[in-house]
């Protein structure tokens, strides 16, 4: 958000007037889903771009022309509790629990090796599914040190390349899972937390083209278009507006991790990319 304000006000004392309507959407929920900041703007129709520009999802010489996909999941297995000291007839749920986890553990490493699943980016760079299992694990209301466990919960953080269909993705783990639960005899449900669909798109258009020279201008050398792997608000206005879109900002070091930070310098340079970029036509 800093930089929108920047260009805004360097807009404003430089005299620039860009050679298109600029709306400026600031939101505070991408990193929860967006469905409280773009995806409510897109919804009500609040802006209908011809093309967007996310402050997010490219930097430095790389612009962003698509993300990877989310498929987020909390699983819940469930037991039976008694005290410690008669638990003959109980079901631990956390020693279910890591049976299951064992048992996705070999699955996923199967799936995730499907070469099919892979993407490669206009950069050339090499995209693989990957899953992350346990983000967040949590034991059951009452719980207790001489209780057995009744319920235990963990996450799955699936990613996808735009080569996945989030439909298949969701399917195939519903399926193990509930494949393994019967043969186990173990209750389980699986509960959606957050859904993102992979979004990847074209780079030859004179939108495109023009954004590319202006980061060529301003950062120097040859620009490349790639695909984030993290997840932006790019799909909202890409599926509901049917319009281009790029995602580009600041160039961050150790994103998510303690003392994040950005350069004064590539905050001023980001902010002259888009400067140019907005008194350029179209190529």
């Amino acid at each position: 958000m800093p930089q929108a304000f920047l260009l805004w006000r360097q807009l404003k004392t430089l005299k620039i007037d860009p050679l298109y309507n600029v709306h400026f959407a600031l939101v505070a929920d991408e990193e929860i889903g967006g469905e409280l900041g773009s995806g409510f703007v897109v919804k009500n129709k609040l802006v209908e771009p011809d093309f967007v520009v996310v402050c997010e999802g490219g930097s430095a010489k790389k612009i962003g022309i698509g993300h990877n996909g989310i498929l987020q999941l909390n699983i819940r297995v469930l037991g039976t509790s008694t005290h410690t000291a008669y638990q003959q007839k109980a079901v631990n749920s956390f020693l279910e629990t890591v049976h299951l986890v064992e048992f996705l553990e070999g699955f996923f490493k199967k799936i995730l090796a499907d070469p099919k699943r892979g993407y490669v980016a206009p950069s050339k760079e090499k995209l693989k599914p990957i899953v992350n299992i346990g983000g967040v694990v949590s034991s059951g209301p009452g719980s207790k040190v001489n209780i057995v466990s009744s319920e235990t919960t963990f996450t799955i953080d699936r990613r996808l390349t735009p080569s996945e269909k989030m439909d298949r993705v969701e399917s195939e783990i519903r399926e193990a899972i509930e494949k393994w639960a019967k043969k186990r005899g173990t209750k389980v449900k699986i509960e959606i937390i957050h859904k993102t669909e992979p979004c990847a798109l074209g780079y030859n258009s004179s939108f495109t083209k023009s954004f590319k020279s202006a980061v060529e201008k301003i950062k120097g050398g040859k620009a490349t278009f790639t695909v984030n792997r993290g997840a932006t608000d790019m799909h909202f206005f890409v599926k509901a507006n049917n319009c281009e879109a790029i995602g580009y900002g600041v160039d961050g070091k150790d994103i998510h991790a303690i003392d994040e930070k950005t350069s004064l310098e590539d905050l001023v340079e980001t902010t002259q990319v888009y400067a140019t970029f907005l008194s350029s036509p179209l190529s």
